[in-house]
């Protein structure tokens, strides 16, 4: 695989200036590249690396857990000499490198946090079984993420030091300037680096300046003009500030100047704001915020959106205000590992060896003997929609009714933390319109515009349904269908589809037709209409 060097990538221009600043100041807390697949996001970040003389670039892998991630015990040194010792992670690792973490908003939240808290703080504390070690991990991080796939939750998003949106080049002369660099590239790559080699070495000594220039730049006097700013954007918290006056030191120590002008302001608020300005709804499924006087554009799906919370079974409630109750990192207390609270678990979980040790008086010789750390496991559960849009749908705008509910149970999955999947079946067949996965931030454009006719070949939406279901993450209780429907399907056999079943009645009950279903589903029926006027 040939190596595009930074230099050599064309456009761009805010993302590799983005991360020019992270790399004079690491305390900014990272860069987010949010863009679709294709953009030169990777090869920027591996890039970078090479701009810092030769500093380590660390991949961290999808599927790394926080004992990859943190550090771990020796295992051979616990084996042999019966001595604990911590053996650093990914994190200590990349110190003075770069950490690239591709599709960031696919990993599981207290590993964002970990990362992010590394970033920060330039350090990554080792705690397993009694040991405690402290290791080095200052270095530039570089997430990126697909939009399409999910957004990060936005106090993790907040997090970023940094944030640029790679877009795909529209400009038939760039890509077609693309095109050619990549095929020289690729035909004598040898050639293709040489030709970069002055580039690459002005950009290494520019960085190299900078970083040291950095602390002698002067930026308090652009405190009060920041503060104003951020306020009057409506940027909640300070991290906002913090980070933008951050970048715009970096940006004069780049340019090599002594004191941050107006330019360095100018030129960084973006990167240092536009993930963090206040955006319109989605908001919380509580209702609106106090105060807030705009009318929505869609006021029967408005009465639906407070409604939603009751659709929810009770079970759900419960988990919710646990969940309240979790620390930074989305764990219990009882799912920490610290010395002494080594628990016998289910076979598979990471072995607890000091507290194995201690408790064998030695090296274990049973199996029994062996205790082991309790897993970190996802919250929230599966929610799969399936929506009717049969003809009968059509009549009395029943449909366009519908489709509010649909896009605010799909909001209320993703404050909720919930996978989800909405499916539509109608005329001759079954289409997924959101695929399972994480529910995303906002409503996608396919499921508030569904067109509708045709027959209601439900059977073939409740087989669909149930091969979700087991593809679904967390265990058969967390795991649940909507269906919403008028009810007025042909008498047939219908499959299981492997969970629990909500039919959401969009006629308020006339005829029983859904009612009916929900019986012979096994589930139970709720009319839409009556929680529309509950709400009302």
């Amino acid at each position: 695989m040939v190596r595009l060097p930074l230099s050599a990538v064309v456009g761009q221009a805010e993302a590799k200036l983005a991360l020019q600043l992270a790399a004079i100041d690491p305390s900014l807390g990272g860069v987010l590249l949010r863009g679709p697949r294709g953009t030169a996001k990777s090869s920027m970040a591996r890039g970078l690396a090479a701009w810092l003389d030769g500093a380590p670039f660390v991949d961290l892998p999808l599927g790394a857990d926080e004992d990859k991630l943190v550090g771990s015990l020796d295992l051979q040194a616990v084996l042999q000499d019966k001595h604990v010792r911590a053996e650093p992670g990914l994190l200590a690792r990349a110190d003075g490198g770069v950490l690239y973490a591709d599709e960031v908003n696919l990993l599981p939240d207290h590993l964002v946090d970990l990362l992010l808290d590394a970033a920060a703080s330039g350090v990554v504390q080792v705690e397993r079984e009694g040991v405690s070690r402290r290791f080095d991990a200052a270095f530039v991080l570089v997430g990126t993420m697909n939009p399409d796939e999910g957004d990060l939750r936005p106090q993790l998003l907040d997090r970023f030091g940094l944030c640029v949106d790679v877009l795909t080049p529209t400009d038939p002369r760039e890509r077609s300037a693309v095109l050619h660099q990549r095929l020289q590239a690729q035909h004598d790559g040898a050639r293709f680096a040489a030709e970069h080699a002055a580039a690459e070495d002005a950009a290494r000594a520019r960085l190299r300046a900078a970083r040291a220039g950095l602390a002698a730049v002067a930026v308090a006097h652009m405190c009060e003009r920041v503060a104003v700013a951020c306020a009057d954007a409506g940027v909640d918290g300070l991290r906002g500030d913090l980070a933008w006056l951050a970048a715009a030191r970096a940006h004069a120590a780049l340019h090599g100047r002594s004191r941050v002008e107006d330019d360095d302001l100018a030129v960084t608020r973006d990167l240092a704001l536009r993930h963090r300005l206040p955006e319109q709804p989605p908001e919380p499924p509580t209702g609106r915020r106090p105060n807030d006087s705009r009318q929505s554009t869609r006021p029967d799906s408005a009465a639906v959106a407070a409604s939603v919370p009751s659709l929810a079974r009770d079970g759900d409630s419960a988990r919710a205000e646990a969940r309240v109750g979790r620390g930074a990192r989305g764990q219990t207390a009882a799912t920490r590992d610290r010395a002494g609270a080594a628990r016998r678990v289910e076979t598979g979980a990471a072995v607890a060896w000091a507290s194995t040790l201690r408790h064998a008086g030695g090296v274990p010789t049973s199996i029994e003997a062996i205790r082991h750390r309790a897993r970190y496991r996802k919250q929230g559960g599966a929610w799969i929609v399936l929506l009717d849009c049969s003809a009968s749908m059509l009549r009395g705008g029943v449909l366009a009714r519908t489709q509010g509910a649909v896009a605010d149970l799909v909001r209320q999955a993703y404050w909720q933390r919930r996978d989800i999947a909405v499916l539509r079946f109608g005329g001759d067949g079954v289409e997924t319109l959101v695929p399972l996965g994480r529910a995303p931030k906002r409503t996608p454009l396919c499921v508030r515009v569904v067109q509708g006719g045709g027959g209601t070949p439900l059977a073939a939406g409740l087989a669909a349904v149930r091969e979700l279901v087991h593809r679904a993450a967390g265990d058969a209780t967390d795991r649940q269908l909507w269906l919403f429907t008028d009810g007025r399907v042909p008498r047939q056999t219908l499959p299981d589809p492997g969970c629990a079943v909500t039919v959401v009645d969009t006629l308020g009950g006339a005829g029983g037709h859904a009612r009916r279903l929900a019986t012979q589903l096994g589930g139970e029926s709720r009319a839409l209409d009556s929680l529309v006027r509950r709400a009302a």
